[in-house]
């Protein structure tokens, strides 16, 4: 697949509720709506909060919300705003929009989101679903909404609340709770007045206080417009104030009736404006022009056509009047306020004014965009209004809603040109952020502009973007045709870098469906193409590109011809990222050639080049690499580190599918460590990507390992079957022979736990024929190790030594010394058991070289004591002796106190043996202690047994009877009725005497 450069995405937010406001007056409704709210496991219908703008809808909801976290009501709060009123189309939040914003806000990122509207309401109701089955709960706020659809797909189930407010009461589908909300009472709105303004404004006057609380119509923003107004005539008298707002007659006609008095917002609104300059006054209606939600300093500045620091001031003082929200870098209308600045009459902006005000935000857009647009294509020149990516891609997710709106403004108001060229400067970003929702609708204003114009370059170049929106939907064949018909256009004129670009496109493609012979050619013929351009950057490309679709031919050869060119190319043009790139697909090829050391080269330098360009993306693809290169070299715990790495990059990129790739390798890198069951977390969230990605063969690895996981480690085989048998299920809907063999092979695990023997040891020969089948040794040897394994376990002994004789040669062709070791010591095992001892001493003497070899103490230590045990067994208690004195010390090393006991009482038996009674009973009474220290009653009543005896034969009678007293009730503890009568008898024999 091809990688591109991805932007950092916001990380997840579990609390996107806007700050608290200061609410007087509300605390009944605030109660009430709590109440509706109330937190619990069942489904509770949506609460509509419904009033008049400038009531104070938001401020309510907020609060609410700001109350229940504040009782940790929920587990997460989210609050969006619809903009339900705004005035262009662009500005209002989308269900699928909202859908988008609110899984963003849960975790998934660009690449992560489903590219079909229907699939994201899926995958946000089936995230509201996991969040419900783990006890957690959400709160969303949905404020500002003009009609049922922006909310209906986004309704919880199953625990979660939502709280919606709106002007209007839209039909709905279903049962919903309507909270009225009215205006405020007289003494609250007196209290918010006061609050907001020095107590001694209203001191000689405090009727004054009442008079304008009244006149506002209980109105939060017609107060918040009073306040404004006295804070910026610190020396007006409340009075005067009152008077001036009464004497005036032009009114909002909308909210005229709504406010239930003669008095409306217009006269505030206007007594606000008349209060500012001519300067504050005709920016604050150019304002009310610029299409989309928020209008940014620099576009502020070109709308006005004044300098940044000139308009800095005056949008200040626009904001000291509660004209507008914002900060220093974003500021918007309130819906009624910008509906007041467009019908206002202000007879200095005439309509040319408009028109070339307009025209110059269209320009400073377009030419803004250009400029972030260049830091992401690295074949342009950077322009220097930004300081490289980071800076440009901040600005790009700042501004994007309103170049989008900015193109439909355009397209729609006869500025094709301003479509054309905007539209185009942003839609390389709506790319890499994956908006394709957002990318479909300006390629089809494009579409329009262009044709409008006549500009057929640009409508193969919009064509082309076609194209990429369709390939990325997988609508390969409509992707093809938008590319073909985009490059038979850029041929009829002429463009033959355009024709190029169009190649290069059809080829991606072709080959992201899966025609790749087809691909080759096209690839081909667009690299002569550049050849004749004389365009260098270009012709490394696509040797990049022809060197991918090589490799998925098979010719590893010719991919990595193409790969030394596209690396030449790229270092001309110090291009670090795509340099970075092709070294891990040159990696890929090395790896298929068994080359994991010249692989781990190249993936190391690619990450020093990732990590020079700042490439988080190619920096985690690159530690993923080299965690697969490490495994393969036997370095299992860099190996681990390094995919570890890997992961923990992809926490902050959330690209699924890159995410997915570092998961599948780290899940196989574990596979082999002592410490894999640690990674099934792992599995669990690789699942979770691969499912929403559609990949079943991915699917099959993760449940594959959960199998092995619940089989092995959490003591439910049964659960572990079904994550097999759902593995195999997922496999054969896209997987291979391979990973079928694997999942064979654990599900005989399972068998085998289960008691199910023959099925156990049927599953264990199907996964080894088919690995045998199939040439894979590294498979075979696994799956005739676990058949071993089974066979003596159960006592089916010859098979057993069949199945480790087999496995013998694959781990030495292998170089897998501690398996080998392992099937050395079974076969010894066997061999003992069946009493064939000099096989076994054979084996026994191997294991023990080997794990010697490999440095596994533990083990070598148990090799020896076995070759002492068969020692002893074959009658030569000499021989015996220095192996189990070598064990003893090693587990005494190794601090396994009771490996060393029992070798004291070997050594004890062996000394019984030779006649060295004296040493025997020392090494006895030795053992006697350590066992009684750990509390085994079955050895310390071995011990005083053999103490009995051998006290016996020293002479020493009274403590063989103590010795024997107290090993009696033990023996009987322990249900050895024949030596507790022997001892019983002795005891009576010693009492005669």
């Amino acid at each position: 697949m091809r990688q591109q450069v991805l932007p950092p995405v916001t990380p997840v937010l579990h609390d996107t509720l806007r700050r608290e406001p200061h609410l007087v007056g509300r605390r009944e409704e605030v109660a009430d709506l709590l109440g509706l709210l109330a937190p619990g496991p069942g489904t509770a219908t949506p609460v509509v909060v419904l009033g008049m703008g400038g009531i104070g809808k938001t401020a309510l909801a907020l609060a609410t919300a700001h109350t229940a976290r504040r009782a940790r009501s929920f587990t997460a709060y989210y609050y969006l705003d619809f903009d339900g009123y705004a005035a262009e189309p662009a500005a209002r939040l989308t269900a699928d929009q909202a859908i988008t914003v609110l899984l963003r806000n849960l975790g998934l990122g660009p690449r992560e989101m489903p590219a079909d509207p229907v699939a994201r309401a899926d995958r946000y109701h089936a995230e509201l679903a996991a969040w419900s089955d783990r006890g957690d709960s959400v709160l969303l706020v949905a404020d500002n909404i003009s009609g049922w659809d922006q909310v209906r797909e986004l309704l919880p189930v199953r625990g979660h609340r939502i709280l919606v407010t709106t002007r209007t009461m839209p039909a709905t589908d279903g049962e919903v709770t309507v909270k009225h909300l009215g205006p405020l009472a007289s003494g609250p709105a007196q209290e918010i007045l006061e609050s907001q303004l020095q107590a001694r404004r209203f001191a000689q006057d405090p009727a004054a206080k009442a008079e304008l609380a009244g006149f506002c119509g209980g109105l939060p923003l017609a107060l918040e417009l009073v306040v404004g107004l006295l804070r910026l005539e610190p020396q007006l008298p409340p009075r005067e104030l009152v008077e001036r707002l009464a004497q005036e007659q032009e009114r909002l006609d909308e909210l005229t009736e709504a406010a239930g008095a003669q008095r409306d917002l217009r006269t505030v609104f206007g007594l606000s404006v008349g209060q500012l300059g001519a300067d504050e006054q005709r920016l604050f209606t150019l304002l009310a022009l610029a299409p989309g939600d928020r209008t940014g300093l620099h576009a502020a500045a070109a709308l006005a056509d004044l300098s940044p620091a000139r308009t800095r001031r005056l949008l200040t003082r626009l904001r000291a009047a509660n004209l507008l929200t914002g900060d220093a870098t974003h500021h918007r209308f309130h819906e009624l306020v910008r509906l007041y600045a467009r019908q206002r009459d202000d007879a200095s902006i005439s309509v040319t004014d408009r028109t070339a005000a307009t025209d110059r935000l269209l320009d400073h857009y377009t030419g803004t965009a250009r400029a972030a647009d260049s830091h992401l294509d690295l074949s342009k020149p950077d322009d220097p209004r930004f300081d490289g990516r980071g800076e440009a891609l901040e600005w790009l997710r700042a501004e994007w809603r309103q170049l989008v709106a900015a193109t439909e403004f355009a397209v729609l108001n006869d500025r094709a040109a301003h479509g054309r060229d905007l539209g185009r400067a942003v839609s390389t970003f709506l790319e890499w952020e994956t908006l394709w929702d957002a990318l479909q609708g300006v390629v089809d204003l494009r579409l329009a502009a262009v044709r409008r114009l006549g500009d057929r370059e640009g409508e193969a170049a919009a064509l082309r973007s076609l194209g990429t929106v369709l390939d990325r939907r997988h609508r390969f064949a409509e992707a093809v045709e938008s590319h073909r018909e985009s490059l038979r256009i850029a041929r009829g004129t002429g463009n033959r870098d355009e024709a190029g670009r169009s190649l290069l496109s059809l080829g991606i493609s072709l080959h992201d469906s899966g025609r790749y012979e087809e691909a080759r050619q096209v690839f081909t013929e667009a690299l002569a193409e550049y050849v004749e351009l004389g365009d260098r950057h270009s012709q490394a490309i696509l040797h990049h590109d022809l060197g991918l679709t090589l490799s998925e031919l098979g010719d590893h050869r010719g991919a990595v011809e193409q790969y030394e060119l596209a690396v030449a190319g790229y270092r001309e043009f110090d291009d670090q990222y795509r340099e970075a790139m092709v070294l891990r697909c040159w990696g890929q090829v090395l790896t298929a050639r068994q080359d994991h050391a010249g692989s781990l080269l190249r993936n190391e330098q690619s990450l020093a080049l990732s990590a020079a360009a700042d490439d988080r993306a190619g920096q985690a693809a690159a530690h993923s690499n080299i965690s697969l290169d490490l495994a393969a070299l036997g370095r299992a715990d860099e190996a681990l580190a390094q995919g570890r790495a890997a992961v923990d990059i992809t926490e902050g990129l959330h690209d699924p599918w890159l995410t997915g790739q570092v998961l599948a390798n780290l899940l196989a890198v574990s596979a082999g460590h002592e410490r894999w069951h640690e990674y099934h977390d792992v599995a669990e969230r690789m699942i979770e990507i691969h499912r929403e990605l559609d990949v079943p063969a991915r699917v099959a690895v993760g449940l594959t390992f959960l199998g092995r996981f619940h089989i092995e480690v959490s003591g439910q085989p049964e659960l572990g079957m079904r994550r097999l048998r759902e593995a195999l299920e997922n496999n054969r809907a896209g997987g291979t022979r391979e990973d079928e063999a694997n999942i064979l092979t654990v599900l005989a695990h399972g068998h085998h736990q289960l008691g199910e023997v023959d099925q156990a040891v049927d599953g264990y020969r199907r996964a080894a024929e088919l690995h045998r089948a199939l040439g894979n040794e590294p498979g075979l040897a696994t799956a005739i190790h676990s058949l071993g394994g089974c066979c003596f376990i159960n006592g089916r002994l010859p098979e057993a030594i069949g199945a480790m004789t087999e496995a013998l040669p694959l781990d030495r062709r292998l170089g897998r010394v501690a398996d080998e070791a392992e099937a050395h010591s079974m076969l010894g095992n066997a061999h003992q058991q069946l009493r064939e001892f000099a096989q076994a001493e054979e084996h026994f003497g191997i294991a023990r070289e080997l794990h010697h070899r490999v440095g596994n103490r533990p083990r070598e230590a148990h090799m020896l004591m076995a070759l002492g045990d068969v020692c002893l067994q074959t009658g030569r208690p000499d021989d015996a002796v220095p192996r189990l004195v070598e064990a003893r010390a090693a587990f005494h090393a190794l601090g396994d106190q009771r490996l060393e006991a029992l070798m004291l009482s070997s050594l004890g038996s062996a000394a019984i043996s030779t006649g060295r009674h004296p040493d025997a009973a020392a090494l006895f009474r030795e053992a006697l202690d350590a066992w009684l220290a750990l509390g085994d009653e079955a050895e310390i009543a071995r011990c005083r047994v053999a103490l009995v005896g051998l006290c016996g034969t020293l002479g020493d009678m009274a403590e063989a009877v103590r010795q024997c007293e107290l090993a009696l009730p033990l023996l009987e503890r322990l249900g050895r009725t024949e030596g507790a009568a022997m001892a019983r008898a002795f005891l009576a024999q010693q009492s005669q005497q």
